[in-house]
């Protein structure tokens, strides 16, 4: 309270900061009309729970009312159009984003490879203030003093369906990037009473029936938001149990295949992770990252792209590299986070009684090295190990170290795809026992891991608010059938977006679905069944302390030290009640209530079956307050809400003779249109019939013709016939006149084929003329 005091302040701002405001991660901003304070965190957890409990002493009702929250997400991903030759091409060069002339982030300093600087860094950013209607995204060179390159400017309300695209700068410079920006009014919290009751109880219907429907990207949106809003309500361990159950028995055949594809499980479970092992991630993986970041050796081990001096070396190096990571690993598990042994020890019961526990390293492995731990290396800015993208050499070695690290954790060797990795299948066989042990000892829940578990904080109306816009948008599309099938959740999506009050029956009907569940039972045997939803009963009856875990086996815990202060979570020195205490303190009331002669008037509670605790994450914070302040306005109002309901019954009396006229009309119009319909299908058939007759005149044009070629033809080869036995007679004269050498002989006498020669001739010289012709 010395450094900051808000208690006379007014138009505060508390949010977070990038990374490369102040060269640090996990900070906060505090801004107030006298200034602004800057704080940093140990942890994205620490930070979030900081910004929440301060935003609530700003606002302590900011659940009970409504607001509205702008956020954006951008990526910067590379620019190009540099010249290649000159100063221009040496300089290093990075981006600003600004939002109304404040500084929101900067790229790492990159330096131009071919005409072209590439980043690929993201910038997540919430609560915006109202006034931002443009991004400005400035590319400037590094020096003495930062110069400018080129600016371009974004329109914010253009990004709300999502869009990447090359912007110019100017010149030839362009710039790729890729952003989102949204704009969500979130309703008090107690209005998503019946919506958040829904996800609570029927997340597996919701999740098989948007499986088959949704693209991979709004699967992810899905178990994003569905993780966050069930672990505020204490049913991700069951949701992430369920689906896990769900993904085996679909798999039953082809083991291989558990958590390959992208479904809402594979999604949600990549952000559970996320979300509760940051810390876990940060200290196993943490130091290793920087240190590749920072190294200059060489991992690469292909024959084909280093020189046969090199490759020796460079074994070498990733051989030490692999074995730092192995070392992390192992010596990690007593910072394992309780909520991820909790979930996977809970696999491993699930198939060890379908009579398989070989099976539950398999899922452990594809869940926690795959979807984790493998990506957290190949890509450390992902996951907040790193603020800027790697380098070629650091990627590269990224690369390799996870490929030897998923074949370990799938206990197979390098074979004849990746020859050149052949040499490490001696690492991988000298491993594989330590990493069945780490298998198993993440699936035993008696390990030792860490005392703590996540700690961060979940704004929940944002997260309904958040799926509710998202589901509306999926229901705008969805068969009907698929509806009906889902329903009430239509039915309370309509009322929420129309800001009407669900009906009342929903409730009801939800707790009647199930099996008939007693009225009463004890504490301890509540776990048994699922909590009863009745309208009587609020959600903060069904919070994540709705049951308590049963004890386990003593052990020692490790010595905690907390070396910054944090917003306190529960009162000091207030132990944890295990389920043996729930159960002693219901007994010890009945006993006394059972001697007692005269019983006193208690106070009627939500849940007279439940343990009776603060929660950490509110359902509805202050909801007494609000029930109180509006009890007296609904008291008041009743008449004048039926003369409203009344008003309105009429103007959709109206509405609806309005809408029969328009039936009517369109009914007209739909046989004009058919009328017409009608006549041109006359008028084709009458065309048609016409096409026909003319294709038949034609035909036999054409068939005459052919008739009279094949006269002419066969009249022409006669006549050559004919041509051919004259010439054979006309030689044979020819040589009888040049036989005849006595001239002095004549004869007086005509010979006796002269006769015959003369009609030959005639008939000759009449052919040539009727070929002529």
């Amino acid at each position: 309270m010395e450094i900051l005091d808000l208690s006379n302040e007014k138009d505060i701002t508390v949010r977070a900061l990038h990374s490369s405001i102040l060269g640090e991660q996990f900070c906060f901003e505090v801004i107030t009309r006298s200034g602004s304070h800057c704080f940093g965190c140990s942890s994205v957890q620490e930070r979030d729970r900081w910004i929440d409990h301060l935003r609530r002493v700003v606002q302590p009702d900011k659940d009970n009312c409504q607001r509205e929250e702008s956020s954006l997400s951008l990526w910067i991903h590379e620019a190009k159009g540099f010249p290649h030759t000159g100063l221009g091409s040496r300089a290093r060069y990075f981006c600003e984003v600004h939002l109304d002339g404040s500084l929101y982030g900067r790229t790492s300093s990159k330096p131009t490879e071919t005409g072209v600087v590439f980043w690929g860094e993201n910038f997540n950013m919430r609560d915006l203030p109202f006034s931002s209607g443009h991004v400005a995204l400035h590319l400037l060179r590094e020096g003495k003093e930062a110069t400018g390159v080129g600016t371009v400017t974004l329109a914010l309300e253009g990004m709300k369906e999502g869009v990447e695209r090359w912007v110019p700068l100017g010149g030839d410079l362009t710039l790729r990037v890729r952003g989102r920006y949204r704009k969500l009014c979130v309703l008090p919290l107690v209005q998503y009473k019946e919506f958040a009751e829904y996800l609570t109880w029927r997340y597996l219907k919701l999740s098989r029936a948007m499986e088959p429907i949704l693209s991979a990207r709004e699967k992810e949106e899905l178990g994003r938001s569905l993780i966050y809003i069930l672990h505020s309500t204490g049913q991700a361990k069951d949701f992430l149990v369920d689906l896990g159950v769900a993904e085996i028995s679909r798999h039953d055949v082809q083991e291989s295949l558990i958590f390959r594809e992208n479904t809402i499980l594979t999604k949600a479970i990549e952000e559970y992770m996320k979300m509760v092992g940051q810390a876990y991630l940060q200290e196993t993986l943490g130091p290793f990252i920087t240190h590749i970041y920072a190294s200059t050796e060489s991992h690469e081990v292909d024959p084909q792209r280093c020189s046969p001096e090199e490759l020796r070396e460079n074994r070498q190096h990733l051989w030490s590299s692999c074995e730092e990571v192995m070392e992390s690993i192992m010596q990690s598990q007593r910072n394992f986070p309780p909520e991820l042994l909790a979930v996977f020890s809970t696999w491993q019961e699930k198939v060890t009684m379908r009579g398989r526990p070989e099976l539950g390293s398999r899922l452990v492995s594809a869940c926690l090295f795959l979807r984790f731990l493998c990506p957290a290396i190949l890509s450390p800015g992902l996951f907040q190990l790193s603020p800027e993208h790697p380098h070629s050499l650091a990627a590269r070695a990224l690369t390799l170290v996870a490929k030897v690290l998923q074949n370990l954790v799938n206990f197979t060797r390098f074979g004849e795809k990746e020859d050149y990795m052949s040499f490490m299948n001696g690492f991988l066989e000298q491993h594989w026992d330590e990493m069945s042990l780490f298998l198993q000892a993440v699936t035993d829940p008696d390990s030792d891991v860490a005392v703590t578990g996540y700690e961060g904080s979940v704004d929940l109306a944002y997260e309904l608010s958040t799926l509710h816009y998202m589901l509306c948008g999926i229901f705008s599309g969805v068969h009907q059938q698929t509806k009906d099938d889902l329903e009430p959740l239509p039915t309370i999506l309509k009322a929420l977006a129309e800001g009407l009050p669900v009906p009342e029956c929903i409730t009801q009907d939800q707790s009647q679905e199930e099996s008939e569940e007693p009225e009463y039972l004890l504490p301890k045997d509540m776990r048994n069944l699922r909590p009863l939803v009745k309208k009587s009963q609020s959600l903060s009856s069904l919070i994540k302390e709705r049951l308590v875990p049963p004890p386990k086996m003593e052990r020692k815990s490790r010595h905690v030290q907390r070396t910054q202060s944090v917003p306190a979570q529960t009162r000091p020195g207030r132990e944890r009640r295990t389920r043996t205490d729930v159960s002693s303190v219901a007994e010890t009331e009945e006993g006394e209530n059972g001697g007692a002669g005269k019983t006193k008037p208690t106070r009627q509670r939500h849940s007279s079956t439940l343990p009776r605790r603060k929660s950490t994450v509110p359902w509805c914070r202050n909801e007494d307050l609000y029930f109180i302040q509006q009890k007296g306005e609904v008291e008041n109002n009743q008449e004048q809400d039926l003369q409203e309901l009344k008003g309105q019954i009429a103007e959709n009396q109206t509405r609806q003779n309005d809408l029969d006229s328009q039936i009517l009309k369109m009914v007209d119009k739909m046989q004009e249109a058919l009328n017409q319909l009608a006549k041109v299908e006359e008028m084709h058939k009458t065309l048609q019939a016409e096409m026909t007759n003319q294709m038949t005149q034609m035909q036999n044009r054409m068939e005459n013709l052919e008739m009279e070629y094949a006269k002419e033809k066969t009249q022409r080869e006669k006549n050559e016939e004919k041509i051919v036995i004259l010439e054979r007679r006309l030689s044979v004269l020819e040589k009888t006149s040049r036989n005849s050498t006595q001239g002095h002989n004549e004869c007086k006498k005509i010979p006796e084929n002269s006769l015959e020669d003369i009609s030959i001739t005639n008939d000759m010289n009449g052919i040539e003329s009727s070929v002529t012709d």
